[in-house]
């Protein structure tokens, strides 16, 4: 196996694959196995690769490198062929490299000509927008004061004469309620009350005072109610209440703006309403209880 041509170096062949090209069915080893059976032994002799048993004398023709000269001839031939293909597309290719990599220089400076209009573009818009958004926040917040100002003036006009508008109803409610008292009170019985004690066949009257607590009011809206303890008064007896001659100015006021009135009597207690405005003051009262 040593004296095959020399052209033929860097070839690599197998007896393995020879012999599958002429009929062997199985693997590769398998095909060893065949050859450490029966001692085989090859041998190259002019330019035919022939084999044969130990037992035999007869040589067997293997492979006919003639015709596997001339196939490895014509596949160099096309190896060669391919290479000088491939050598002109490599210039070809260098040749279209190089002009793309002056037309990406011209386009990397376009590019970069581009990103500075953008820039400047955008700098200007920005300036443009800030502006247009300035005034109009300054209009906005100029508006929004002239209707919260507008919405100010409205409210208070509103709340002014819902409150004046309650206060006139309660005066006329509470005249009216004064109208059905005064039509109800037996004026004679009252007369003939203060006739008798003018003259002195009424036992004599007591007077008790006592503080209408502001903090002893009862309800969250008109009227308001407080009960007092007097003592002696008795569920039927007839007497006279009336702002203290000792209230200060601010405790008669109180005691005007909150139209107070006996709504209940009982032994020893009274139960003071008061129709109008809740006090937010102690008021003192006197009580005359009549004999």
């Amino acid at each position: 196996m040593e004296n095959y041509p020399e052209k033929w170096k860097g070839y690599y062949l197998t007896a393995y694959g020879i012999a599958v090209k002429h009929g062997f069915q199985g693997s590769e080893e398998e095909w060893l196995e065949y050859l450490k059976a029966g001692e085989m032994e090859l041998r190259y002799e002019e330019g035919l690769l022939q084999w044969k048993t130990s037992k035999e004398s007869q040589w067997h023709t293997l492979e006919e490198f003639s015709l596997l000269q001339e196939q490895l001839e014509e596949s160099a031939q096309e190896a060669n062929t391919a290479a000088q293909a491939a050598v002109l597309a490599g210039q070809g290719a260098q040749t279209a490299g190089q002009q793309a990599q002056a037309a990406a220089a011209a386009a990397t400076q376009a590019a970069g000509q581009a990103l500075e209009a953008k820039a400047a573009a955008e700098q200007a818009a920005e300036a443009a927008e800030n502006t247009a958004e300035a005034a109009a926040q300054e209009a906005l917040n100029t508006a929004n004061a002239a209707a919260q100002s507008a919405e100010n003036i409205a409210n208070s006009a509103a709340q002014t004469a819902l409150t004046q508008g309650n206060y006139a109803k309660e005066q006329g409610d509470r005249a009216a309620q004064l109208v059905d008292e005064i039509e109800e009170t037996d004026v004679g019985g009252m007369a003939a009350d203060i006739l008798e004690l003018q003259s002195g066949k009424a036992d004599n009257s007591v007077t008790v005072n006592i503080i209408l607590s502001a903090s002893a009011w009862s309800g969250s809206n008109a009227p308001f109610t407080q009960a007092v303890q007097v003592e002696g008064l008795t569920a039927i007896q007839n007497g006279v209440i009336s702002v203290a001659n000792s209230a200060t100015p601010e405790q008669r006021q109180a005691a005007r703006e909150a139209m107070l009135s006996v709504i209940s009597q009982t032994n020893g207690k009274l139960t003071i309403a008061a129709d109008g405005e809740l006090p937010e003051q102690d008021i003192p009262v006197s009580i005359i209880l009549l004999g």
